[in-house]
């Protein structure tokens, strides 16, 4: 949280304290964003193994947030370039990791059948 605060734009109380941040709208972000690519790998792609749905979750991230990053950036006063190349980058690994879960928890149910 330190790194993005001194990567700030000039917009002033935007980040929420730790106290006042929701645990529970956090998991249900990220757990729509797996069920996301669950739906992108298991009805459109075909990706059940870990390497395809890394690589793949890894351009879904990086696309996905510089999309998002980027729109902000041009929009608003939240971050700076640095916390938005940062932030890409970290979404983009995250969405690797996710994206490998995801293929190979699909992938264990072709191999059961």
């Amino acid at each position: 949280m330190d790194f993005m605060a001194s990567n700030a734009g000039s917009a002033t109380g935007v980040y929420k304290s730790e106290a006042d941040m929701s645990f529970l709208w956090i998991f249900i972000g990220n757990l729509s964003t797996g069920f996301l690519l669950a739906v992108i790998y298991g009805k459109y792609g075909n990706i059940k193994d870990a390497k395809a749905g890394a690589m793949a979750g890894a351009l879904i991230g990086l696309l996905m947030s510089l999309g998002f990053d980027g729109t902000m950036y041009g929009t608003s006063n939240i971050m700076n370039l640095t916390g938005v190349g940062v932030d890409v980058i970290v979404s983009t690994f995250i969405l690797a990791i996710t994206g490998a879960v995801v293929a190979s928890v699909l992938g264990m149910n072709k191999k059961a059948a």
